[in-house]
């Protein structure tokens, strides 16, 4: 199919089609059908179809080597130099002719060379804002940027109908101009900010109290052992240093050791939240200073404020499904003027959400 003509995309589109069972996936993953890199592979490497040599009757051994990480300590693969490949004639096993390998081979270097000349034409790859953080509401896959202007769904564009039927392609830069106004407008609303500060000190609140009625536990029972350890010592001292009184002593002795440490260690009390609404103020202005020439910090900003957002198909366009983690506002909100953050891994106040459903592309 390839050496007649089409693409590698359309190979993967037909055999998903056709229902033609895809290689195992890796363990733990889950089976989707063909994508076109297990058709096309790379020819530096020799992996694919394309390029597998054991189709001609040739046993490829020594393409790579695995080596452990000295500072992770986790087993990595490198590959290593056509130079240093083994093959080995195993004729038996030929299931493709020589010409119609070598007809493959033409066609793939014409595309490379076809390729070259676009990137030398000024052909660039770019990275955009929300890149990574789109995801199809039908079949879970990222959206990818189709051309220089639209994202699509990777998996309908790169495994065909027969995995994925959402073939809707939606603007960049409506996307961007409309999740960054729900942003504004209602993730970061002071309307949302008051109910989260209201949340969070209603938190902390609810920590203190327990926290309280903890440490008194802890402290009714320090005295109840410190008690019963100096009336042990009480019948010592009058000359009843029996083996068994003796290691009562011991017992008690270590049970207000232990109860001393544990009343030190129980968390100090959080302070009430009053530098969040300041915090927005930096985060946004944060997030438009960077817009415009540093994509990267822009994107890593969103991904924290967003997560993923969720684009399914409605009518002609998509819906958009937003919600907003403004947990991450509070790592660095300063508590009381005291200059440490009030964020800890205990407190986990109902942040708000914005409610799905938001139509974001026409």
């Amino acid at each position: 199919m390839y050496a007649s003509g089409l693409s590698a995309k359309a190979i993967t589109y037909r055999l998903n089609s056709e229902g033609v069972a895809p290689p195992r996936p890796k363990r733990g993953r889950k089976a989707q059908g063909w994508t076109w890199t297990t058709v096309s592979g790379s020819r530096r490497k020799g992996t694919g179809i394309l390029n597998n040599e054991l189709y001609r009757g040739t046993c490829l051994w020594n393409r790579s080597a695995k080596l452990r990480d000295p500072e992770t300590g986790k087993r990595i693969t490198r590959c290593r130099g056509g130079e240093d490949w083994l093959r080995v004639q195993v004729p038996d096993l030929r299931i493709v002719s020589e010409g119609l390998w070598h007809r493959v081979k033409a066609r793939q270097a014409a595309s490379v060379k076809d390729r070259r000349e676009r990137q030398r034409g000024g052909a660039t790859r770019h990275a955009y804002l929300f890149s990574g953080l789109l995801r199809c509401g039908q079949c879970g896959a990222h959206y990818t940027a189709r051309g220089r202007g639209r994202y699509v769904c990777s998996f309908h564009r790169n495994r065909g109908q027969a995995v994925c039927t959402n073939g809707r392609v939606v603007r960049r830069d409506v996307v961007e101009q409309r999740l960054l106004g729900v942003i504004e407008r209602e993730i970061l609303s002071p309307e949302a900010i008051d109910y989260l500060t209201e949340k969070v000190n209603g938190a902390l609140q609810r920590a203190d109290r327990q926290n309280l009625r903890a440490q008194r536990a802890l402290e009714a029972d320090l005295r109840d052992a410190e008690r019963e350890a100096e009336n042990i010592k009480q019948a010592v001292r009058h000359g009843k240093a029996t083996a068994t009184l003796l290691e009562m002593l011991e017992t008690a002795e270590a049970k207000v050791r232990h109860l001393r440490a544990e009343s030190a260690a129980q968390p100090p009390s959080q302070a009430v939240v009053r530098a969040l609404p300041g915090a927005v103020e930096r985060y946004v202005r944060d997030l438009r200073s960077v817009l415009d020439h540093d994509i990267d910090r822009a994107r890593f900003m969103l991904s924290r404020l967003l997560g993923e957002v969720i684009l399914s198909p409605d009518g002609p366009g998509v819906v958009a499904e937003v919600r907003g983690n403004l947990a991450v506002l509070l790592e660095d909100c300063p508590s009381n003027g005291a200059g440490r953050g009030i964020w800890h891994p205990s407190v986990h106040p109902a942040l708000p959400q914005i409610e799905p459903g938001r139509r974001i592309v026409a």
